[in-house]
């Protein structure tokens, strides 16, 4: 073990998951001095200790003992990922995910039916939510914002279904926590867009303060909306399911090219 590697591992992936000092260390049941040391890599790391931090983490033991997140995965494990256009309960088709042969939406569906996030289960069935990427949410801005996370490198929870009713970021929004590598995709968890911290007052003055600096170029690329919550914020955090896919990379470049072709296109099936 480099203890200066797992220490910088450790800071990362608590900044990762948006977790303090005091934070990582209430969790792990460990005081912040030795969470800092730890960080550090000037403390004397034990096995124990390392297994309480996983958790918060979302790391593996044998990952904090080598310092790096560990993508070799053998085929054997990887998940299939490809769009689809399939037809909803509602009897009208939408372009999903299909992973390991089944839509996104069904397994969603029933984790909801299983307990997994209670709140949307007086929604009822889940099988209809809108696609996120296929460029039709009605504010032009909420669809490039969502196509810079696609395309980002960074780790990130991407929208990937929303209300289909409301076909914007206000009802239901499911994420995907998407980290990539050189040769792999992982969708990690699943979750729900929680809206308790969102204050509208707030946003439109944000706006509004900006619009005298507003150029003819902001105008065309903002003016149909103010803004949305960042992307790292506190509502981002409601997970539904740890389903841990992880999948080719060439194979989900293919899946993404082939639902940008649909943004470009409108949405038009």
């Amino acid at each position: 073990m480099n203890p200066v590697k797992t220490g910088v591992l450790i800071r990362e992936q608590r900044i990762e998951n948006h977790l303090t000092e005091q934070e990582l260390a209430e969790k792990a049941g460990i005081s912040v001095e030795l969470l800092e040391s730890y960080e550090q890599g000037t403390a004397l790391f034990r096995a124990s200790v390392l297994k309480r931090l996983t958790g918060p983490l979302g790391l593996s033991l044998m990952e904090m003992m080598y310092g790096k997140r560990l993508t070799a995965v053998r085929s054997s494990h990887l998940n299939t990922i490809r769009m689809d256009l399939i037809r909803t309960a509602y009897d009208y088709k939408e372009y999903y995910w299909i992973i390991d042969g089944k839509a996104i939406v069904t397994y969603l569906d029933e984790w909801v039916r299983a307990g997994g996030c209670p709140d949307l289960e007086p929604f009822g069935s889940l099988t209809g939510l809108l696609p996120a990427w296929t460029g039709e949410l009605i504010w032009k801005a909420d669809n490039r914002f969502i196509w810079e996370m696609i395309d980002s490198p960074e780790t990130l929870n991407v929208p990937i279904l929303v209300c289909e009713d409301d076909c914007d970021l206000s009802c239901i929004v499911i994420m995907a926590r998407i980290r990539k590598t050189e040769n792999l995709v992982f969708w990690e968890k699943l979750g729900r867009l929680t809206h308790e911290n969102e204050d509208f007052n707030l946003e439109k003055r944000s706006g509004i303060l900006c619009l005298e600096a507003y150029t003819d170029e902001d105008w065309e690329q903002y003016g149909d909306n103010i803004a949305c919550e960042p992307c790292d914020s506190a509502e981002y955090r409601q997970w539904i399911a740890e389903p841990g896919w992880c999948f080719e990379r060439a194979a989900y470049d293919h899946m993404v090219e082939a639902f940008r072709d649909v943004y470009k296109a409108g949405g038009k099936r």
